[in-house]
């Protein structure tokens, strides 16, 4: 999915901090794994556009927590891996959380 196909209203941050509560969800049940949410969202076109559109310092923060997920695997132990992975995906909720709840 394309940011640029639910970012059509002035309201963007809200729906981006949804489509993330949605996504931190999905990795931490399994239903995604680091690798496909990099493919399929957390990738640098979504980065930039993000960036350029929502001027926002917690979505650009999102976007660079989300980016650094498939890292932790390729260079730590897998029960490190993991417990980072875990710290990520609750730095992106509160996050999403923050840029919700300001709205």
């Amino acid at each position: 999915m394309s940011i640029t196909e639910f970012a059509t209203t002035h309201r963007q941050g809200p729906y981006f901090a949804l489509v993330n509560l949605g996504l931190v969800e999905s990795l931490a049940s399994g239903v995604f794994s680091a690798t496909e949410a990099i493919q399929r969202f957390y990738h640098a076109a979504n980065c930039l556009y993000i960036r350029k559109h929502l001027r926002s310092k917690e979505a650009n923060a999102i976007m660079s927590h989300g980016v650094q997920l498939p890292d932790f695997f390729e260079f730590l132990a897998a029960e490190e891996a993991q417990g980072k992975f875990c710290h990520e995906l609750e730095a992106i909720r509160s996050l999403s959380l923050k840029l919700l709840y300001r709205a």
